[in-house]
């Protein structure tokens, strides 16, 4: 069954629709569960929720956070998660996705470190931990889908890694090229220690820089690339050991693609049929735990090409295409991604994808915690939509669904349009 509007109005509509479509659909009626602390690393959190980087793109054009900005932390600081994980910030200029994404360098770290504080000051965590809102900040180069001045200026690893072909204006980069994004990336974790910070995420996921080269098997005559996977995993091996040797007290997260859903991507056999197959994910998992990860995010497909995979949708974005598949069988997906990955791990794996489970989120999200498919459970686009969420949930028990996504795409819209990224449904006078 193809994609369809999200219409269940009882829970027992929606799991007996995932039985008929043979997925399996961890659920909890009692959501406790949500509220008991964990920790990574060295910190400790609330609860079971954190805010998923989503990009806003409301930075003032030196990269430093706007007032849109601002006012989208603080709204999810006092809405009661326990961990704050920041959209993606460039750490190079040519690396912006984006004229208004967010750009951390030594002449705005000020700017990045008012942020923090106001994270702190609006910051109420709920649950049985005490634990203050923790901060996590991402760190990219937007490789081929760089746009720093509003058109496309790519910068690609290859050029048969099974992505859209790149215009003729894209630059190859070299392997000192890659040595400098290397080093930027370091010294954009030091500028986000020195901001408060508690840790750095090395985004290597839906087709950027750092993911690219996951898979960028016919990059030839290359350190950072080829068929050995050692080679693919080194520049982001290299980066994890700079910030570990560089900032020993931040700790090191990363968001990883596991399945790309492509023929030649990552996470997927080499057979050509585009099925999944971990077995490179558990290397590379196994490889950055040793170098200093502390903390998982799972998710999957590229925005661009196949967003249905980590995003199942009710209705598509601009220039994209529709699903062809059910929306449940993606949430299951994901769910399955994240349970396998995290035998590969010691450290806590965070699951995703859950937006479209609207007011049935916290059963399914309750189910995932107790059967340890995930360590906790983040929200995108759920948290634009509804950011006191958490809060509502640990006073009421259950969500409003009158403030939940309704999985609309026009938040990405708004991206792809070179807008600020916000709810246009639930937040209406400020983004419609």
């Amino acid at each position: 069954m193809i994609n369809k509007r999200f219409h269940y109005k009882t829970a027992d509509e929606i799991k007996s629709h995932a039985r008929e479509l043979g997925l399996d659909l961890p659920w909890s009626e009692n959501i406790d569960s949500l509220f008991s602390g964990w920790s990574f690393g060295n910190l400790s959190v609330a609860n079971r929720f954190l805010i998923h980087p989503m990009e806003g793109f409301d930075a003032k054009p030196d990269g430093s956070p706007g007032d849109l900005s601002f006012r989208r932390y603080q709204r999810f600081s006092s809405g009661g998660s326990g961990l704050i994980w920041a959209e993606a910030t460039s750490v190079t200029e040519e690396g912006r996705s984006n004229p208004a994404q967010l750009f951390l360098h030594q002449k705005n770290i000020d700017s990045f470190k008012h942020l923090v504080e106001r994270i702190h000051a609006k910051g109420k965590p709920v649950g049985s931990d005490t634990s203050e809102v923790r901060t996590i900040i991402q760190l990219t180069h937007s490789g081929r889908y760089a746009k720093p001045e509003g058109s496309p200026a790519p910068r690609i690893v290859t050029q048969g890694d099974g992505l859209p072909e790149a215009s003729s204006s894209a630059i190859l980069l070299n392997d000192d090229d890659l040595k400098r994004i290397r080093d930027a990336h370091i010294d954009a974790a030091s500028l986000a220690r020195r901001a408060g910070f508690d840790g750095v995420d090395i985004k290597a996921c839906h087709g950027y820089l750092l993911h690219e080269l996951l898979f960028a098997r016919e990059r030839a005559n290359s350190i950072y690339g080829g068929p050995e996977l050692q080679k693919r995993l080194r520049l982001m091996k290299e980066i994890i050991e700079g910030v570990r040797q560089t900032e020993p007290q931040l700790v090191i997260s990363a968001r990883i693609n596991v399945y790309d859903g492509l023929d030649q991507g990552f996470g997927v056999s080499d057979d050509g049929s585009a099925t999944i197959d971990l077995s490179e994910v558990e290397t590379l998992m196994n490889t950055m735990d040793s170098e200093g990860v502390s903390l998982w995010s799972v998710s999957a497909g590229i925005p661009y090409i196949n967003p249905w995979i980590g995003r199942p949708f009710d209705k598509t974005s601009t220039n994209s295409v529709e699903s062809p598949e059910h929306q449940l069988t993606g949430v299951a997906r994901m769910i399955h991604l994240c349970s396998e990955s995290s035998k590969f791990t010691s450290n806590p794996v965070v699951g995703a994808g859950l937006s479209w489970l609207r007011h049935f989120f916290p059963n399914v999200a309750a189910g995932i915690i107790e059967k340890n498919m995930a360590m906790a459970v983040g929200v995108g686009r759920l948290g634009i939509a509804y950011p006191d969420l958490v809060s509502d949930l640990y006073r009421e028990k259950e969500a409003n669904i009158k403030k939940v996504c309704i999985a609309c795409s026009g938040c990405t819209n708004r991206m792809r349009n070179g807008l600020s990224s916000g709810c246009i449904v639930r937040d209406r006078d400020f983004y419609a």
